[in-house]
């Protein structure tokens, strides 16, 4: 998804969107945000983001790439890979939007 907006204001959003991740790597000049897993209890899933942003002509770009896996029972101790329905990474990247959308009006005031 493209915003509009700085680097600076674009890059500001995602990490307060971010935040309850554990997050393991932030490199701002590379546009790079890692983060550990962060577990899901009552879906006993599991999910670990790479998040890049790069400067496109219509703004800054987010990309997500998620890593997920499931347990099939609490006592399970395995984790199993399985594709991401793009939830997480949806509700991230409307966060943004939302958080950069009040940051304009809040300047237009």
């Amino acid at each position: 998804m493209t915003f509009e907006g700085s680097w600076d204001d674009v890059f500001e959003a995602l990490l307060l969107t971010v935040k309850e991740y554990p997050v393991v790597l932030i490199d701002k000049e590379k546009g790079v945000i890692d983060t550990d897993w962060y577990v899901f209890f009552k879906e006993k899933r599991r999910i670990k983001l790479n998040i890049k942003l790069k400067t496109v002509d219509e703004g800054i770009k987010i990309d997500i790439s998620s890593h997920l896996e499931a347990q099939k029972t609490f006592l399970s101790k395995k984790w199993t890979p399985i594709k991401s329905d793009g939830k997480t990474e949806n509700s991230i990247l409307k966060e943004v939007r939302d958080r950069l959308e009040l940051k304009v009006k809040e300047n237009k005031e």
